[in-house]
Formats: structure tokens, C-alpha cells, sequence
């Protein structure tokens, strides 16, 4: 495998601009050395490199800081739900926060004319997606907020638990940035988790699980100090669509799957009480995620 200094060697996907810079956002040569400002993306054992100097580094070996073996050397999984939010026809998808594509790997892999970038920090888990063993995925390890592509690039963007890591600043920043690397009426899909579930039905469900209540663990998630656990910027479905549409989206729909739903006898008391309740009560106390589907203004629209 090439070095780390070593340049990307031309293929198919490197031998047109597919890149550009991500610090001045000029297209890269074949060559993929920036002529402006010497940039060069890298080739890491298979990861491509462009992670700016200006990154904090938080997110860099993520799953194996934050304690999750099972995540960084368990079997890989395929989540098939997030498939369904990404449109028909796409070609083009960025997987923002990818992690090892678990969410997007189902995609790449029953749309092999398309492809798929996945884009994270976190090498490891980069590293993981590789052993997919997809030819239509390219793995990037670059900030989210600040992507090696260029503008009007994709036909989707999808991003699963990664909102809710970031602070308000940032996340306006991967706004701007999905925006900007959408294609006129393309797609972005954002899941989070629900804030009331996260906050305090999770936890619970884990001190029952791991009985932890004697020990300091259990309060870890509310200690600032803790980098790693990040889950701080946590917002209800409505507020973050409202977001969305505030960074320049017109907001298709709000998708909440409700508490142990899983169960038939729970769904289907579940659907009753979201027959009965207020939506917004079930959404904000019964859901345990959410997803945005949104779609970026084409002249149609206007």
C-alpha cells in the first residue's frame, strides 16, 4: 500500500477533478497537489487524506476513545433503514460522519452504478468501511464542514448521529458546506437521536442493563470535561427541520420512529396513543431518533 506521503495514484476516479482543495476550494490536477496552496491529498493504506491542520482532532479515533470494541472490531454490519431516504436515481452520495458506512453501506451495495463517499475523522472506523470490499466507495477522512469536493457535486448527503455531536456553530458550518456540494434539488438526509429518549429514557435503559448506579459512569454523559461524549447539541425533530430551512432547504418531510416499535403489541398500542396524543407530545416524548429529508432550491422552485 502507498505511504502516507505518497501521492494518490491515478485511476478513474482520480485521473478527472473530481477533487478540489479544501482550504481555497480550487480543483485539483490529476496530481491532486493543490498548484495555490500546496496542498496535497494522500493516500493512507486506502484512506484518502484531507484533513485540514485546522481540525481540533476530536473526532479522530472516535470509536476506539470512546470505548466501543465492539464497534471497531466487531462484525460489520449493513443498516438497511437509512437506504430508503436517499432518492431514486441518485448517483452520487456523501455519507458525512460515516464512521465505518454502516448506514450507507446497503446503498453502495444495491446501486452499484452509483457511488459512494464516506467521509469521517475517525481513520479506524474508515479503515472498517474499506473491508466492505464495495468498488463504489471511496473513503475521505476530512471534517465534514470542510469536504475536498467540489460545488454542486452530489446527488444526496446523508448524515446519521453526527448532528448531535457537534456545537451550534459547527453544525451551521456542514450546513453551508452540504449546501454547497449539493447539486441544485439534491437531497440531505440528517438523522439524530430524539432528546427526551437520549437524555433520559436511554440512560436508564442502560443503568437497568449494565448496573452501573453505583458507580460514576452513569453521570459521564452530563461531564463537559469528557470530550468524547458529545451528545450535547440534541434538538427535537421540529427544531432541527426548522434549522434546516433556515441554511437555505426546503424541508420535505419529518420521520419519528416511536419507542419500541420493534414490538408488535407495543406498536400497535403505540399507534393508538399517536392516533389520540398530539403529534407534537408523541414526537417529543415517544420517539426515539428522528430524520430530515430535505432538498437543496433548483430554479423550479423558485
Amino acid at each position: 500500500m502507498p505511504s502516507t506521503s505518497q501521492r494518490v495514484e491515478s485511476s478513474p476516479l482520480t485521473s478527472v477533478c473530481l477533487f478540489c482543495c479544501p482550504r481555497c476550494k480550487h480543483l485539483l490536477p490529476a496530481s491532486l497537489d493543490c498548484p495555490t496552496c500546496e496542498f496535497q491529498l494522500a493516500n493512507r493504506n486506502g484512506v484518502l487524506v484531507a484533513l485540514p491542520e485546522a481540525s481540533d482532532g476530536a473526532f479522530e479515533d472516535y470509536a476506539a476513545g470512546f470505548g466501543l470494541p465492539s464497534y471497531t472490531t466487531g462484525p460489520l454490519v449493513d443498516n438497511e433503514y437509512f437506504s430508503r431516504f436517499i432518492p431514486l436515481g441518485a448517483k452520487t452520495v456523501m455519507d458525512a460522519g460515516s464512521g465505518d458506512a454502516n448506514a450507507s453501506a446497503h446503498w453502495a451495495a444495491s446501486n452499484p452504478d452509483g457511488h459512494l463517499y464516506a467521509v469521517d475523522c475517525d481513520e479506524g472506523a474508515l479503515q472498517r468501511a474499506l473491508r466492505r470490499n464495495l468498488p463504489n466507495l471511496t473513503t475521505i477522512k476530512a471534517p465534514s464542514a470542510r469536504t475536498p469536493f467540489p460545488d454542486r457535486f452530489f446527488d444526496a448527503v446523508i448524515s446519521v448521529y453526527m448532528v448531535e455531536h457537534m456545537y451550534d456553530w459547527e453544525l451551521s458550518e456542514f450546513y453551508h458546506e452540504a449546501r454547497r456540494v449539493l447539486r441544485p434539488g439534491g437531497t440531505l438526509i440528517i438523522t439524530s437521536d430524539a432528546p427526551f429518549f437520549d437524555k433520559f429514557v436511554h440512560p436508564v435503559l442502560r443503568l437497568i442493563r449494565d448496573r452501573t448506579w453505583r458507580t460514576t459512569s452513569f453521570l459521564e454523559r452530563w461531564q463537559p470535561s469528557v470530550r468524547a461524549i458529545r451528545h450535547h447539541n440534541l434538538k427535537t425533530g421540529r427544531k432541527a427541520a426548522a434549522e434546516i430551512a433556515r441554511h437555505g432547504f426546503f424541508v420535505q418531510g419529518l420521520t419519528v420512529p416511536l419507542l419500541f416499535s420493534n414490538f408488535i403489541l407495543a406498536a400497535a398500542f403505540y399507534e393508538i396513543i399517536n392516533g389520540i396524543l398530539p403529534k407534537a407530545f408523541v414526537e417529543r416524548f415517544l420517539g426515539t431518533s428522528y430524520t430530515v429529508v430535505a432538498r437543496k432550491p433548483d430554479a423550479s422552485m423558485r
